[in-house]
């Protein structure tokens, strides 16, 4: 859904966009739980390290002329080793709808925010710079504008362990004897980011100084403007400015900028998700192609044919991989008419191992549910893909099969990360004695090396709580070096074909 808003929604101010072409989620009170409108909820992101700030805001916002800001320098030495993260939190009222009602800026492994801002009206506020209360009332109605609530969270970022570097204080360096004395109080290694000339026109303040306390006021009225559900601006000012050390702004050592970083890695993580759903479309005999490319097969799988019409290189590749899942067929594109307008008119043939020549549409229905997954796999290169009941219509020794596909596509050439959601155990079994294979040295040479640090298996478990109330909760599943489970497996899963032999 996040993805659907980002790229479907045509305005600014719609915050979510449940119903699209990737998911149709309905409204609000389809999708919250227990469809209770009053609810809220929230999405939290983390962005592992190391982070480069410079790299995080897109190219076309950097306008530098003599290298790096000095709060971008600041501001990258002081989070290069920790992980950023942002909470956004959701809810829906009948006056504003769906909208974001807090944002967390969140540093390292401590769940306690080192700055909130929260969407409040600017009546509420303390104050605001200048003419911002105007401006802000005048902006309303087209964008959200979110304030920072906790000034006070803003200093707990300098006391975290290992942050030396907060803020670049502008001064005037006397004479050389100056600089060198502030090397010595300072240290060397603490400035090694800075060339000599810096030296004389910056005085560093770090964690220990007071200085920094001076400038809880200056944040006070910090506030963003989002687009969607993501801040895209602070203060009024586009990022292409924080980042350009021609302009004096505070905002270059401001830590607020950091949420702009993760905004941007939000987003361009959200573009490189891709989304193949639980139900394919159904075969088509003949198909029409008019020329449209797309580097995904969809939601739904309906742009496999038109990848397939275009790329025999591709083909090659997937008929390797119907060998390896024992499917029984090859596929074959055949076009049957083709006009000067590049319309083509062509169907996906069924060699079997036979020779015998098919139709997609009269054999089994799973290698038209699997053929999108497949695709999708050979297609994408460092990207997420996200995968429904990918075992759909296949026999148990072919979902197993399916194992090896997906460790090849996330840990092989391609380095995808793929999340499934499936119940099939034999699936699960085949990733599991992977690993098995890797720790005793013997996995066979076309499949990577996969240990536990590579797979991740959450299970949702419906409960009924004490109060009688039903609910999930999602359990992880942790696997040791043999891919066996550390802890014991929940109801309902494996043990399922003990009790019908038993």
């Amino acid at each position: 859904m996040l993805k659907q808003t980002i790229e479907e929604s045509i305005s600014d101010e719609q915050t979510l966009l449940p119903k699209g072409s990737l998911v149709d989620l309905g409204n609000y009170r389809e999708f919250i739980h227990n469809h209770d409108e009053s609810r809220s909820f929230s999405v939290t992101f983390k962005i592992a390290p190391p982070i480069d700030l410079y790299d995080a805001i897109p190219a076309e916002q950097h306008v530098l002329d003599n290298g790096e800001s000095e709060g971008i320098n600041g501001l990258k030495q002081s989070i290069k080793s920790l992980p950023l993260g942002i909470t956004i939190d959701f809810a829906f009222n009948n006056a504003k709808g769906v909208h974001v009602t807090k944002i967390d800026l969140l540093v390292g492994d401590d769940s306690t925010p080192i700055i909130t801002f929260v969407n409040e009206s600017p009546e509420s506020m303390e104050s605001l710079r200048g003419d911002a209360d105007k401006e802000v009332k005048n902006e309303r109605e087209k964008q959200w504008h979110i304030y920072q609530r906790s000034p006070k969270n803003y200093l707990k970022f300098k006391k975290i362990e290992n942050h030396d570097y907060w803020a670049i204080y502008d001064g005037t360096v006397r004479s050389d004897e100056l600089a060198i004395e502030a090397l010595k109080t300072i240290g060397s290694k603490e400035l090694s980011f800075f060339d000599d000339k810096k030296l004389k026109e910056s005085i560093i303040a770090l964690k220990d100084s007071p200085a920094p306390l001076s400038k809880e006021e200056e944040y006070k009225d910090d506030f963003l403007i989002l687009s969607k559900f993501l801040p895209v601006e602070l203060n009024d000012y586009n990022p292409q400015y924080l980042l350009n050390d021609r302009y004096d702004f505070a905002e270059h050592d401001n830590i607020s900028v950091l949420i702009l970083a993760v905004s941007f890695l939000i987003k361009r993580f959200l573009s490189s998700c891709v989304h193949v759903g639980p139900v394919r479309q159904n075969p088509e005999r003949n198909f029409f192609f008019g020329g449209i490319i797309s580097p995904y097969v969809g939601a739904n799988g309906k742009y496999t044919n038109e990848i397939l019409v275009t790329n025999p290189e591709l083909v090659e590749k997937v008929n390797k991989q119907l060998s390896s899942l024992n499917l029984g067929y090859q596929i074959q594109i055949v076009t049957l008419a083709h006009d000067s307008s590049d319309l083509k008119v062509s169907t996906i043939r069924l060699i079997s191992d036979s020779g015998i020549d098919h139709a997609i549409t009269d054999v089994g229905y799973g290698i038209s549910q699997v053929l999108p997954v497949i695709l999708q796999c050979m297609m994408s290169s460092g990207e997420t893909i996200l995968i429904e009941q990918p075992e759909l219509h296949l026999h148990p020794a072919q979902q197993a099969e399916l194992g090896d596909l997906f460790i090849n596509a996330a840990l092989g050439e391609q380095k995808n990360t793929i999340i499934i959601e499936t119940h099939s155990e034999h699936l699960l079994l085949r990733i599991m004695r992977r690993m098995r294979e890797t720790c005793d040295n013997r996995q066979p040479t076309e499949i990577p090396k996969i240990h536990p640090k590579d797979v991740m298996i959450l299970f949702v478990e419906p409960i009924v709580t004490a109060d009688g109330t039903q609910k999930s909760i999602v359990r992880e599943m942790p696997l040791n070096e043999r891919g066996e489970l550390v802890k014991a497996w929940p109801g309902g899963f494996f043990e399922e074909g003990l009790k019908e032999i038993f």
